[in-house]
């Protein structure tokens, strides 16, 4: 007989973002979670100085990491969920930075990344993002 062991998982935290551009201009929300409540939740609109969806989810993301370590600090596992394939798989290596506008959001994301002491970002479609963000 196969016994199954639930275990802790390895995260300490999940951050869950988006970025999008609509007629009010380029937005961010997210949520971090520690274990199943959420620790910190923001939704900012207007973010002036982005002009496309893929900037506004990468300063989603970045606004987030910021937050975190705020509230946490730098000692922390972290799990990034969103629906943005290009930023997750940028972020992992798997695709190159070739917009120039994203090479120094990608270069910040990163840093703030690093600074925990582990991270992994997985995608997912739009619809799980808005069942937990509302949007």
């Amino acid at each position: 007989m196969v016994q199954r062991v639930l275990r802790k998982s390895t995260y300490d935290y999940y951050v869950v973002c988006d970025g999008g551009k609509d007629k009010r201009g380029c937005y961010g929300s997210y949520h971090i979670y520690r274990d199943d409540k959420i620790v910190v939740e923001e939704s900012q609109y207007n973010y002036p100085a982005l002009s496309t969806n893929n900037e506004a989810e990468y300063m989603a993301l970045i606004r987030a990491l910021e937050r975190l370590l705020q509230v946490k600090g730098s000692h922390t596992n972290i799990l990034v969920i969103s629906d943005s394939e290009l930023m997750v798989n940028q972020l992992l290596g798997y695709f190159a930075v070739r917009a120039d506008r994203l090479i120094l959001l990608h270069g910040t994301a990163k840093e703030l990344l690093n600074q925990s002491d582990s991270w992994y970002l997985i995608h997912v479609p739009r619809k799980v993002i808005e069942r937990i963000l509302g949007h």
